[in-house]
């Protein structure tokens, strides 16, 4: 199956030009009763699974580059991404990590990937 989406960042589409690259990561954070036994058995609660996406970009231009910017830089984002467990496209709503931008000069003007993490406010449903 051929996917054509992978992110969209406020419903911009960031896959074709951009997008190198993206990991998702399903963490899972536990209760505060969680733990070992002393017996080493493991007991707790579950709260729930937080995806966290991890993005690598690469704009080919300053005008791609400010674009991501400016989504990158507001307090909250929705993220659609390709969700394989359902096989289908869902909706994040998530804020996101530092993110760091590299200008090279060596042959002219270039630009490093832009790599971020897109950290999830709610537990996945």
């Amino acid at each position: 199956m051929a996917i054509d989406v992978l992110l969209q960042l406020n419903g911009k589409n960031f896959t074709a030009s951009t997008l190198s690259g993206v990991d998702i990561e399903r963490n899972k954070l536990w209760d505060s009763n969680s733990g070992r036994l002393i017996n080493g058995k493991w007991v707790g609660t579950l709260i729930g699974i937080f995806p966290k996406i991890v993005a690598s970009f690469y704009p080919k231009d300053e005008i791609e580059l400010s674009s991501l910017m400016v989504e990158l830089d507001k307090p909250s984002l929705t993220v659609r991404y390709y969700n394989p467990k359902t096989r289908s496209m869902v909706n994040l709503g998530t804020y996101t990590s530092d993110y760091k931008v590299t200008l090279l000069t060596t042959l002219g003007y270039e630009i490093e990937p832009v790599k971020v993490s897109f950290i999830s406010t709610e537990r996945e449903r």
